[in-house]
């Protein structure tokens, strides 16, 4: 009996995780969204630059290994500035997220600390969670069992 029991609550542990896997795809989707669409980011820069890239790599046989490298170092250079606008632009959405005068603890004590991105992973993410399912008691719930 011991052993289906455990069966059985590993098996609602799975479910439950699937269902929680859900919800936190759709905070991580809006947080992503709502970084990227309050900004004018230019990406015309980069789509050139990857397309020469690209080109340049089919012929890479032609090029030297200096030249491969210089290739390689632009092309990486280029990629670590996106991605640092990137961080910049989840920086400012993390802080209207934890400066959000509804996501505070009965304390006063806001829900949400960190920085950028990693306010999707701190504990305080699933009291987010639950303000934000606060009518949808099944949700809730399913938040409840990670808390």
């Amino acid at each position: 009996m011991e052993e289906h029991d455990i069966i059985s609550q590993d098996q609602h542990r799975t479910e439950s995780y699937q269902k929680m896997k859900k919800i936190l795809d759709t905070i991580h989707d809006r947080f992503i969204n709502d970084s990227l669409s309050d900004t004018s980011l230019d990406w015309s820069e980069f789509y050139e630059f990857y397309q020469s890239y690209r080109s340049i790599m089919k012929n890479k046989k032609d090029l030297s290994d200096k030249e491969k490298k210089t290739v390689q170092k632009q092309w990486e250079d280029m990629l670590m500035s996106k991605r640092k606008t990137i961080g910049e632009l989840f920086d400012i959405t993390a802080d209207k997220r934890k400066s959000n005068p509804a996501r505070v603890s009965e304390k006063n004590k806001p829900f949400l600390s960190n920085n950028g991105y990693k306010i999707l992973t701190e504990k305080g993410i699933l009291d987010v969670l639950l303000d934000q399912y606060h009518e949808d008691q099944q949700q809730r719930d399913i938040i409840n069992e990670f808390s």
